[in-house]
Order: C-alpha cells, then structure tokens, then sequence
C-alpha cells in the first residue's frame, strides 16, 4: 500500500492509501517528490510508474523517513525492502541493477533513459524482503539532460524494387532499422525525386517524402515497418530515392544520399511502379537531330525522346528520302538494332549511310510504341530532318562585274563578290556568304518567307532555312530578300522606305502589299518620291480623303494630321500656306517633303526597321 504523496519534506505528505499492486494500477513517482509506502506479510508488493522527463541520467533512492504527518515514526525495525526498475512486463531494465535497504541503510539504483518524456517506459517494483511490517520512501531525481551532438545510424533498410498498384491495394511495405545511443529514433524519412500519392493509416497525401514515425509504430529498438497504400492515380514509372533522413529525439538528422545506401547497405534506391489508372498515351518530348535545325551526319543515331517509359510495341519504323524511298526500315517487334534508352528514348542506330545534303523523314505508325500500360504513341508521325553538305566538295567563288549580273551558286558552300550594279543572286543550297557591294541588289529564295528565320540588317543579313534546303546564308550590302510569296526590302533610307513612308503621310495608314509593290518597282525604274505622290492625288482614296478638288487649307490640314495626328500650329500652316498659295511648291512636292520629314520618319522607323514587306509588281 502506497501512501502518497510527499513534496519537500515528510509534513505534507498524504496519509491516505493507493493500491499499487500491479502495473495497471499504479501511482506515478514524480521527479525530486517523496512517495511513501508500506508493505506487510500479506502485502508483499508495490508498483510505482516512473515520471521521466526525456533523455538524462538519473537516480531512484529509497530510504526510511523518521516521522510522517501524525507525528509518528515512519520506518519501522526491520524494513527491509528491494527496489527493480522494470519494463511494464515486469523485465528488468539492462543496466539498472536492483537495490536493497535496511533499517539503517539507505541505498539508490542508478540508470540512463534514452526515450521520449513519458510515465509508460518505466516502473518501480518494491518487495518486501520477508518483514511483517516494511516502510519505505522513494525519492526520484535526475543529473541533467544528456547533451545529444551525435546523430543517428542507419543499421538496414529493405525497399522493394517493384511495386504493382493493381494487386493488393498497391502495398508498399518498409523495413528499416537505426540506432541512437543517447536520445532514440524519432523518424525515418525516404525521400523520392518525384511525388507519389499514398494513405498511411487513414493519414496520408501527395508527397515526395514517406515517413516512417513513431506515431504509427513503437520503433522498439529503433526498428519499424510500416506499409504505405500506393493509390492508384500515382504515376508509373521508376521513383528513385534521392535519400534517407533519420531523426531522433533531440533534433539530430543524419543523412544517406542513394549512393552511401547503395554502397554501406547494398540498398535498392529504385521503385518501378505500374498498375497505375493511365490512359494517356506518351508524347514525345524531343527528337535529335532537331527538325528544322542543325543537320545532322550522314552515319549517325536518330533518337526520339518520350514524356514516359515507353516499350517497343509492332510496326515498321522507317526512313525514307525527300522521293517517298524507303532507305531503312526496323520491326518494332523483331529488330534487335533498335533499343529503348533510359527507358523513354528510342534509339535508331546507323544502319545505312545517308547521303550529303538530302531532306529525309523518319515515319513512327501507330503501335510501335507504347508506355508502360499499353496506351500507343499517337503523336505525330512523321519527324523531318537534313544531312550536312558534303565536307569534302568545294563550293563556287562566284564574282560579279561593274554591271547588273545575274549570279548562281551551287548547293555547297559558295561564296559571292557581287560588285557594284543592280545584282540578282540565287545562291542556292549550303551555307554561303553573299556580299552585294553597291547597287540595288537582291537575293532570291525558293521557298515562302515563313519558312525562313530572318536576323540582322541590310549590313549584314542571317537568312536560315528552317527546313534545311538552302542552308543558313551571310549576307552584307544586300538590299532585297525575294521569296515565293513576298519580298523583303531593307533599304529602309532609300526607295523602299520612302514608299512606305508616302502611304503613311498621304493616308495615314500602313499600306497594302500590293500597292507598295506597284510604287516600289516604280520608283525602282527612277520615279521620284514627287512624282509618285503626284501619282497618289490621282487616286480613289485621296479623292476620298481629301475631296476632289481640295483646297489649300484641307491639304495642309490633312497633311498634318496624317503625319503628325495634330492639328497644324499657326507658323507652320502658315508657311505652308505661303509656299502653296504663291507656287513655291506644289502640291505633290508637299506631300513628299511631309513623308521625307523628321517627325514621319521617326512615327515609322519602328514599322520598317527589321524590313518593309511588300508583293512583287510583275506588270
């Protein structure tokens, strides 16, 4: 019978009576608090659960105490009782040596508790030692808390290697054990690269983190397996673990990359999951060589890169050349040359040698490929790609005269001097370099301007053909780009942007492709920017604009508003009243000096800077 419970002296303890006779029942010994009991012939054993506060050394004194509250001895002859620290089953604690009093002689149990701050962990077991009537105080204190600067230590670790979500409800079990002599384990965190959704107990999520704590297992002895529910929307494929954190109870976290795993442990760090709800099909990511960019060896490797782990699946995979000829062809089911690389990348070796300079496709039909839950690639088909020029021929040096020459290269690598005059340059296949010199010189292509990267200006010119056909050109003092929808003027100071400018002055407005077609071409042959805005006065829309016969206020009103969207100050409609009224200058020729005008050609340059688009005239 425990009479309980004391503070800092025998006068205020309680005199009432607790029965402690078993671990179920017992009363709690509370630290540097006197607990008092009294055992008998009949009463042989009492029970106490120990009030621990954390990781400490500490120590359990059982003494006699001289008088109680009622003024009467407390110990009496004889009292002789033994103390044991045992777990709640009654086993000893390793290192806690049991203990013995006498009626003279006091005695204590020194132990080390290494566990969370509890009253589960540990009891006190007090028995009489063969007295009719035994006394006995306990007093409970600790040293101080241990200092924990040491982390943690992985002993095992079991992860399966594969995991199919369709059986057993995706059941992903986890092994592992650790040790931590001071303060215990407290977590274990597999870390993955990629998030997985998962139900631990009713207590899950989406995660790239499984942990396993000890709110879900008593990590006895620093061991624990726990079972995470994989759902099935999770994604197939292979979960790599990144790392494994452990943490024990003061805070210290050691760390495993996938290599010290692998390494200390012979570990698996990889996951293949499939039996995921997946009806997606894979798409593809990447193809090397790039289409429309860089061409590739003509002895080299196409591989087409996949969103997914794909599988080779039945089909004939082929190349053919720009005439619909096949020139290789692989069974998705039966070549062995053909393989899949890091799981997603289909890998195409060289088999054939390609030739210099040709456009070929590389064509995937459906049910070649799938992924990992049979859904086909049903993508695009068809990847296009070029091969390089031939390395070992030498393009043309093509040079021009002091005339109008009309010049062609070959589909190699050319270089073209085109020296002064009004050039026409077909430059044809491979990279080349193209100076135009003086003149109005003009580069033709065979393909729609769309199909063309365009960079630069009219010093020097990049034009890239983004198929492959005409290679990536240089080109410097090259005044026109002539494609087979449009063509490109970059004599933005000169004639092609003077007629751009006339529309915006005359109707203050960007112009039609054609029409800047027919006055480029005009002006080309020598028409002068007055004679081409006499020209516009002739027209249906200035006649609309302006009136049939305006007059000299509406011009000047107008001519203001088109180009400056303002209304004219009075000196300057003034002076251009004076200039109209008394034939200093005509009509036409001030249209044109409001389109050659610094506020219009600064309202413009942004519009033409990188070129002025415009329609060939073939009249």
């Amino acid at each position: 019978m425990a009479y309980i419970i004391g503070n800092e002296s025998h006068t205020d303890e309680k005199t009432y009576g607790y029965d402690s006779s078993e671990p179920n029942t017992t009363f709690k010994v509370k630290l540097s608090k006197k607990s008092f009991g009294k055992l008998s012939s009949s009463d042989l054993v009492d029970w106490y659960a120990l009030e621990l506060d954390g990781p400490a050394d500490y120590i359990l004194n059982l003494s006699t105490d001289s008088v109680n509250s009622l003024g009467r001895p407390w110990a009496k002859s004889n009292s002789g009782v033994k103390i044991e620290i045992t777990d709640r089953n009654g086993n000893p604690v390793s290192g806690a040596s049991s203990a013995v009093n006498t009626e003279i002689f006091e005695t204590s149990i020194n132990f080390h508790y290494t566990g969370q701050a509890n009253y589960t962990d540990y009891f006190v077991k007090v028995t009489n030692q063969g007295n009719p009537e035994a006394d006995y105080m306990l007093f409970l204190n600790k040293f101080g808390k241990t200092t924990d600067i040491m982390g943690p230590t992985l002993q095992s670790i079991e992860i399966p290697d594969t995991l199919d979500l369709s059986k057993n409800d995706g059941q992903l079990k986890i092994t592992t054990y650790a040790k931590d002599d001071i303060s215990g384990i407290r977590s274990f965190a597999i870390v993955l690269d990629a998030p997985i959704t998962y139900d631990l107990k009713n207590n899950g999520g989406t995660s790239n983190t499984l942990t396993l704590t000890g709110a879900n297992d008593s990590w006895k002895d620093g061991a624990s397996t726990q079972t995470f529910s994989i759902d099935r929307t999770s994604k197939n494929g292979t979960y790599n673990v990144v790392r494994v954190d452990i943490t024990d109870y003061d805070g210290n976290v050691t760390s495993y990359n996938s290599l010290l795993l692998q390494a200390l442990f012979r570990v698996n760090t990889k996951i293949k999951v499939y039996g995921a709800i997946d009806d997606v099909p894979p798409t593809v990511v990447s193809f090397s060589p790039t289409q429309l960019g860089k061409p590739m060896p003509i002895r080299d490797e196409l591989v087409v890169t996949f969103n997914e782990a794909v599988v080779l699946g039945f089909g004939i995979i082929t190349i053919k050349d720009e005439t619909g000829k096949v020139v290789a062809s692989f069974d998705a089911i039966n070549n062995r040359n053909m393989s899949i690389m890091d799981q997603n990348k289909l890998v195409i070796p060289y088999m054939v040698t390609l030739a210099y300079d040709t456009k070929y496709t590389l064509s995937i039909p459906k049910g070649a490929i799938w992924d990992l839950n049979a859904n086909f690639y049903a993508g695009s088909s068809d990847f296009t790609f070029w091969t390089i020029p031939n390395p070992s021929a030498v393009g043309k040096n093509v040079n021009g005269t002091e005339g109008n020459d009309y010049l062609t290269g070959s589909s190699l690598n050319d270089v073209f001097l085109a020296g002064s005059g009004n050039d026409i340059i077909i430059a044809g296949g491979g990279d080349d370099i193209i100076t135009g010199g003086n003149g109005l010189d003009t580069l033709v292509y065979t393909g729609k301007k769309a199909n063309y990267t365009i960079s630069g200006n009219a010093t020097s010119l990049v034009v890239k053909d983004n198929f492959g056909k005409d290679g990536t050109d240089t080109a410097g003092q090259v005044e026109r780009l002539q494609f087979a929808d449009v063509t490109v003027a970059f004599d933005v100071n000169g004639v092609a942007g003077q007629a751009y400018r006339i529309y915006q002055a005359a109707f203050g407005r960007k112009p039609d492709l054609a029409g800047l077609g027919y006055w480029i071409k005009d002006m080309d042959k020598g028409s002068s920017l007055t004679t081409v805005a006499a020209g516009f006065f002739q027209s249906a829309e200035f006649k609309q604009l302006y009136g049939s016969s305006p007059s000299i206020s509406t011009l000047i009103n107008n001519f203001y508003q088109n180009v400056l969207h303002r209304a004219p100050d009075q000196a300057g409609f003034d002076y251009w009243s004076n200039q109209l009224n008394k034939g200093m200058i005509s009509p036409a020729g001030a249209l044109a000096s409001f389109c050659e005008s610094a506020e219009n050609q600064a309202q413009v340059i942004g519009q033409i800077q990188n070129g002025v688009v415009y329609t060939e005239w073939l009249g």
